[in-house]
């Protein structure tokens, strides 16, 4: 594991059998890989997981049947538990933009923290997650691949839809991210070798001072395939013209692209999303470099 913040940050994870037990062990070095620190952990565990940053160092597994995350604040000197809500061992962690946000796969599902691991909650029903990963521009996106294939969300884990078209393994053990606009997943199953999905995009847009007030679709479930857009507040970068519309897919993917007019009065009538299966949608509209998005639920 490279910290992506420092490529001479590396740690690795591993599990040993020491003393008639289990153990884990780690390696850590602050210099590309010249030199190491090396640790091996007093209490029977397996360590499958690892994850760091500026800051800390995560390990994850399961010591005797109980979920295992640990973090380590000084170069793993010492470390504290983080596994209150957790059920499962530990198999991925992923860190986010917000060192506050952090998502787990377990054996159990997908795990969310809030609060830098001091407590955690399942998120959505998946079981056998082996591996987890967010986008580093927008760490509301999210995938996780599990023994039935993998699964994203637009909505920091509130919301899960499979993603696995062109896949031809579902039985997923790892996945790696490209993050931001035309980003690139790949994914590591059992007996298919590696499969890549691209043009992802993960980027979040700011609030600005020129845009307008509001932004909706109706109706909102969307039922016969076809929405209108309301826009209020319009400013003059947005009135009576043409708008860029794009369609994007619980992982980010752009699914429709079509440019429309915009009335005097905001409205916009005409997206057809016929042909889109059900799920959560994000709508983004821009024009002259700013942008508005809202989110859509399409049912059968």
């Amino acid at each position: 594991m490279v910290a992506p913040s420092d490529p001479n940050r590396l740690f690795a994870i591993g599990t040993g059998y020491i003393s008639s037990a289990y153990r884990i062990q780690t390696s850590l070095s602050t210099d590309g890989g010249a030199n190491w620190l090396r640790d091996t952990f007093a209490y029977s565990s397996h360590g499958y997981a690892a994850a760091l940053d500026r800051e800390r160092l995560l390990i994850g597994g399961d010591s005797a049947g109980l979920p295992l995350l640990g973090v380590s604040t000084n170069l793993g000197a010492t470390w504290a538990s983080l596994r209150s809500g957790l059920s499962g061992a530990v198999y991925s962690i992923a860190l986010t933009s917000d060192s506050n946000l952090l998502y787990c796969g377990t054996t159990q599902g997908v795990f969310k923290t809030t609060n830098g691991g001091l407590s955690w909650s399942r998120r959505g029903a998946m079981s056998q997650v082996r591996a987890v990963c967010a986008d580093e521009v927008n760490a509301r996106v999210v995938y996780a691949g599990t023994a039935s294939g993998v699964y994203a969300s637009s909505d920091a884990g509130e919301t899960w839809q499979p993603f696995n078209a062109g896949l031809g393994n579902t039985d997923v053990l790892s996945l790696a991210l490209r993050s931001g606009p035309g980003g690139k997943l790949f994914c590591g199953t059992n007996g298919a070798s590696v499969s890549m999905i691209d043009g992802l995009t993960g980027a979040e847009e700011e609030p600005c001072a020129t845009c307008p007030s509001s932004f909706a679709v109706r109706p909102n479930p969307v039922r016969a395939g076809s929405a209108t857009l309301q826009v209020r507040g319009l400013t003059e970068r947005w009135s009576g013209r043409p708008v860029s519309v794009s369609v994007h897919d619980a992982a980010g993917r752009v699914v429709l692209s079509r440019v429309l007019d915009l009335a005097r009065d905001g409205s916009c009538a005409g997206l057809d999303l016929r042909g889109l299966g059900a799920g959560v949608y994000l709508v983004r509209l821009s024009a002259g470099g700013a942008l508005l998005r809202r989110q859509v639920v399409l049912t059968e």
